[in-house]
């Protein structure tokens, strides 16, 4: 159905305002009529071309027609999304290491009785080093999702095993390995016998070569994970490095375990040993390559097609969410939290765009290889515009969700719905704008336009600014004729933070064109800035922390250890140290994911392809079913393993790990067959299974390691970075709120600067680390600490991305301002301002009119340090103090913050003599009684309790020790009844005086306090009122409205002659300092909000003031509204669990 999306020369939908007749909306309970077209908004198409509609237009059409893009939606699919392609993706990799597979094919006529007899087709017969199933796991280990990430994976791949490899070049052209000489005395001198082993036969260890190489794989191991390499260079060099060098110095003819390497042999000589270390490299050579095949063939996954795809996708979407939020805005007088389609439509929208914008981040990093191979010149691609692009989409959904944001704290109030009688039009036309530039940007990327003058730019600027003032226009006359009272502005508020978001959006989209044409494009040019900013990075730029030092020093001691094990348990194989090589993380969470998910792929990847290796290699005859039924096998399980990597997800390095062990299995060659071979049907099981037993071994000793040496825990790690998330959020908040709030003067350049690096740099980057860090603290053991409540960090990791998106559009409209400002579009010099009332100086608002500045100020300070002192709060909570804290510690730690913030009334951090009595005043006006004569005295006794440094004053840490130790308060109420004799007359009812004697008791100890004698009454105030007069008490009570202290007045009347009252039992009630019921940052943001209302609408100042600070001051407003919300919402996640 095509709604308002359709072109037409003439005529045009929802062009006009709604309701325009004004007795239209007060016949239905003031609330617009919205059209057919408006409630079916959500289902139109994406695109809205349409010319606008002429100002002579006043009738509404409905148009009905068929969409076909709309066709079949409620069709499903037979498979999930992406099962086709992980599955071919699985099915190529399977293919290409069936084709590595063929690299290993037998000798026909080899003997494993013979000398040095020539045992592989494809290589020559002085190569001895085997491993030639590297081939296949260069293969699984390359393979990526698109030509770009393979070309990566290969040349890192390429660089780790070449740094090896030349490195033990080097080394093994200084040192000779020493081998056994036939003709010494003893040939096997100082070498040691390993007669029990793991794999049942004995072997021999030349201790002279072992630890004479050894410190040289230390070194190179430290280095490797030192330097800025790459995580995948470091796997590789470190895991192939181990191969050489336990191969190399291994006793044993690695053609026959049985035999020992003799000297004088040209087989085991220096020359020989480099030649096959350099074939060796070949091999991987080949197994890369291999990996680069089966993404060409049958046809080339192109990561650039998938990036335009997704981008294509993208701006699609991002148009889609505009029209939703916009449509529901202006269109449907009803809130967010009443609407769930919409509310669940617009979070599910958001998550697609943001999970498709990390798709696209990564797909411009991989077509950054695909340059490499000149493939952005066949399809004509740009990757520097359209990462660029991408850029502007992921601020696009930005200011969508800020624009979200603003329509969550818009209740439909009178005004709204009179103001978008107006702006509905104005906005329409911004959308259709807005769709035509995005359209006209990514047309100008696609076909790689290096500098755009785009045509759609200035009309959307113009049909802003026209906005704008529209609205400026419709308020001051709505507020001049005396239609709005301040509530129905103070409600109206929200809408001043959707302009601007909308304003946001459009100067998004604006801003594109000067930054696209301002950059370089030549490819020459890039290249070269590239590698001078890569080499000064690599030798100059990087700092170690010391997180990087220790992760070293352990993944260095767990390797070496490692290493020991691999030369006197396992007869040199590199399993175990590899292992840790492969799987090392810097801290428990992070290796223990991967762990898990290797020791899942070793046993799925060994137990059954053992099984059917096992039966499998006694098929002697013929020797083509065992190679069909050993490739059919190899083919399957690496295809399904594969899936599950391709697949993503929790275990897809499960899958990766499978397939590796899997193929390593399959293809291990045996000479069972053979005569005069080594191999028994026993020693073939026990093989197999030796995988599984060194890698946990590895896994059990780095996990030892870890724990031993400066043990770091991810969830640990994860508290930490929202500590330091907090920390800048509250440094962007004291100079966006804090300068703002108190002053009218712009902020400088260099701050800006500065707030622009915390905002667009530090803080995503520490959010994305959060996010890292809680999906590795998910798979981290708990051990001995507290459960880890996964929903509990997932809600403050999306509060925190809420606080940074609000922070985001406040400092846009700082920084537009402050443009407006240098072009002298502001006239500020006779302009008045909310927040120049404060100054002592400044006389010029001697009119009685004080009270507005003043409680603007109140209000204003008095959010600021709440806000900070919340953060503070949260900050201790998240502190590894908090760590085992119980929910109800939580709590009353909250409460204890709570109850000072509220007593320390000046926010000094401290509370006086003042502030206590006001509290104690409190705490009597609940019970209905005070004996005013006797609060100095109580203020003195819980001062001498309390103030333990006898300052005069209570800090926070002297507040909770007390009440940590017992503090608590008791009034003892008494009872007055008639007595039988008749008392003394004395004072009036009219006098202050308390009739009634009341007593607090303050206590530091647990126990109940002793009972305190009741005071005995004056001659003076110990008169008895005339019979039938009613006597009076006046109490002091705080008002939770105002916050200031006012007389309650209760009355008793006796009715006897004598009139009087005397106490009789008393009733005691015990009082909870930490009487706190709720957070009130909210009530502090609205308190503001009315006292900026209330200023605005004082002597007409609303046309006083310039549009510029009108949208200033009211979105900074809504947006202190919007950080309460998420502030008070992350102090009830912190207390609930």
């Amino acid at each position: 159905m095509s709604v308002r999306g359709a072109k037409s020369p003439s005529n045009h939908d929802l062009t006009i305002p709604l309701n325009d007749d004004p007795s239209a909306a007060a016949d239905h309970g003031h609330r617009v009529d919205v059209p057919a077209a408006a409630s079916l908004e959500h289902r139109k198409p994406s695109r809205r071309r349409s010319t606008v509609g002429t100002d002579f237009e006043k009738d509404a059409k409905l148009k009905i027609d068929m969409d076909m893009k709309k066709k079949g939606l409620l069709n499903q699919g037979s498979f999930a999304p992406g099962f086709r392609f992980n599955a071919e993706m699985a099915l190529r990799v399977a293919f290409g290491v069936l084709l590595a597979s063929a690299i290993q094919t037998r000798e026909s006529d080899y003997s494993p009785a013979a000398n040095h007899s020539k045992k592989w087709v494809l290589f020559p017969d002085w190569y001895y080093l085997g491993g030639l199933s590297y081939c296949a796991t260069a293969v699984i280990f390359t393979t990526k999702d698109n030509i770009g990430a393979t070309v990566r994976e290969v040349c890192q791949g390429f660089i780790g095993v070449g740094m090896a490899l030349v490195y033990n070049i080097v080394l093994f052209s200084i040192f000779n390995m020493r081998t056994s000489d036939p003709a010494a005395p003893d040939p096997t001198d100082d070498f040691l016998r390993i007669s029990r082993t793991f794999s049942s036969s004995a072997y021999w260890v030349n201790l002279h070569n072992f630890y004479v190489i050894l410190p040289f794989i230390v070194l190179f191991t430290v280095a490797i994970l030192l330097l800025p390499f790459e995580t995948n260079t470091k796997k590789f060099a470190l895991g192939n490095n181990l191969f050489f060098a336990l191969t190399i110095i291994n006793p044993t003819d690695p053609l026959n375990s049985s035999k020992l390497k003799l000297t004088g042999d040209p087989f085991y000589e220096e020359a020989n040993i480099l030649k096959n270390l350099q074939l060796y490299f070949l091999l991987g050579v080949a197994g890369s390559l291999l990996s680069l095949f089966i993404t060409f063939v049958p046809y080339p996954i192109f990561g650039i097609s998938k990036l335009r795809k997704e981008a294509k996708k993208a701006s699609d979407e991002v148009l889609e969410i505009l029209n939703l939020i916009v449509d529901s805005y202006c269109f449907k007088n009803k809130n967010v939290e009443h609407m769930d389609f919409l509310r669940v439509t617009l979070q599910r929208k958001f998550e697609a765009e943001t999970a498709r914008n990390l798709r696209m981040v990564a797909l411009v990093e991989d077509v950054w290889w695909e340059q490499l191979l000149g493939i952005h010149a066949l399809l004509k691609f740009n990757r520097s515009m359209v990462k660029n692009q991408v850029r502007l989409l992921g601020s696009l959904v930005s200011d969508l969700r800020s624009l979200s944001h603003a329509m969550k704290l818009e209740q439909y109030e009178r005004l709204h719905i009179e103001y978008m009688k107006t702006l509905q039009r104005e906005i329409y036309i911004i959308q259709l704008r807005s769709g035509d530039l995005l359209d006209e940007i990514c047309e100008g990327v696609n076909n790689s336009v290096a500098h755009l003058e785009l045509k759609s730019l200035h009309p959307l600027e113009t049909q802003m600014e026209n906005t704008l003032h529209r609205y400026r226009s419709i308020q001051n006359r709505t507020l001049r004729n005396k239609r709005a009272s301040a509530a129905d502005v103070a409600g109206n508020v929200p809408l001043n933070l959707f302009l601007f978001s909308l304003h946001s959006f459009c100067s998004t989209l604006i801003e594109f064109q000067a930054s696209h044409n301002a950059k370089e494009y030549d490819d020459t040019t890039r290249a070269r800035a590239f590698v001078v900013a890569t080499l000064k990075n690599f030798f100059v730029g990087h700092t170690y922390t010391r997180l990087e030092i220790v992760s070293t020093f352990k993944a260095t001691a767990a390797i070496t250890m490692g290493t020991f094990l691999a030369v006197y348990v396992y007869a040199y194989s590199n399993t175990t140290p590899g292992a840790v090589a492969y799987v090392m993380g810097n801290h428990i969470g992070g290796s223990f994911s991967i762990t898990v998910n290797r020791v899942g792929g070793v046993v799925a990847g060994s137990v059954v392809p053992s099984v059917f290796q096992f039966f499998i290699s006694q098929v002697c005859d013929p020797q083509a079913l065992n190679v069909f039924l050993t490739n059919f096998v190899l083919f399957l399980w690496v295809a399904v393993s594969m899936y599950f990597r391709f697949a993503g997800g929790y275990g897809n390095y499960a899958g990766l790990v499978s397939a590796f062990i899997a193929a390593g299995i399959l293809l291990r060659q045996s000479d069972v067959c053979l005569p005069g071979g080594s191999d028994t049907f026993g020693s073939i099981a026990i093989s197999s299974y030796s995988a599984l037993a060194q890698t946990s071994v590895g896994i059990i000793l780095f996990i030892i390691v870890e724990m031993m040496l400066s043990p770091e825990s991810a969830g640990r790690m994860l508290r930490r970075n929202i500590q330091d998330t907090l920390k800048q959020l509250q440094k962007s908040f004291d100079v966006l709120f804090g300068h703002h709030m108190s002053s009218s003067d712009e902020i400088d350049d260099k701050t800006l600067e500065e707030l622009s690096e915390l905002l667009e740099k530090t803080i995503p980057k520490l959010i994305a680390e959060q996010e890292k860090l809680l999906g590795e603290a998910n798979a981290e053991p708990a051990l001995w600490r507290p459960p880890f409540s996964s929903q509990k960090y997932e809600s403050v990791l999306q509060i925190s991305k809420r606080l940074l998106s609000n922070n985001n559009l406040l400092f846009k409209l700082v920084k537009w301002f402050n443009f407006r400002v240098k072009q002298n579009k502001v006239n500020r010099k006779n302009a008045e301002d909310i927040r120049d009332g404060g100054d002592e100086d400044d006389n010029r608002y001697d009119d009685g009119d004080a009270t507005s500045y003043q409680k603007w100020a109140t209000a204003s300070r008095q959010f600021q340090s709440a806000i900070s002192d919340t953060f503070a709060t949260l900050n201790t909570l998240f502190s590894d103090g908090f760590v085992y804290a119980e929910p109800e510690q939580t709590a009353i730690f909250m409460q204890i913050k709570e109850a000072f913030r509220l007593a320390d009334r000046d926010c000094s951090g401290e509370i006086d003599s003042e502030e206590v009595m006001m509290m104690l005043q409190t705490i009597f006006a609940q019970s209905g009684v005070l004996n005013e004569d006797e609060i100095h005295k109580y203020v003195a006794e819980f001062m001498s309790i309390v103030d333990k440094d006898g300052s005069g004053k209570v800090s926070f840490e002297e507040f909770m020790e007390a009440l940590e130790n017992g503090l608590k308060l008791e009034v003892e109420v008494y009872q007055k009844m008639k007595p039988k004799a008749p008392i003394i007359a004395g004072k009036t009812a009219t006098d202050r005086g308390s009739l009634g004697g009341a007593l607090v008791s303050i206590d530091e100890d647990g126990a109940a306090p002793p009972r305190a004698a009741t005071p005995p009454l004056s001659p003076s105030h110990a008169a008895a009122a005339p019979a039938g007069t009613p006597t009076t008490n006046y109490t002091a009570v705080l008002t939770p409205r105002n916050d200031e202290v006012i007389l309650r007045k209760f009355s008793a009347v006796s009715t006897g002659t004598a009139g009087g009252f005397a106490p009789l039992s008393p009733m005691r009630r015990q009082h909870d300092v930490l009487n706190v019921d709720d957070f009130f940052l909210d009530d502090i943001a609205r308190h503001m909000k009315v006292a900026y209302v209330e200023w605005l609408m004082e002597e007409g100042r609303f046309e006083k003031v310039s549009l510029e600070e009108l949208l200033l001051l009211s979105c900074l407003v809504s947006g202190a509204e919007g950080i309460a919300i998420n502030m008070t919402a992350l102090q009830q996640i912190v207390v609930s669990s």
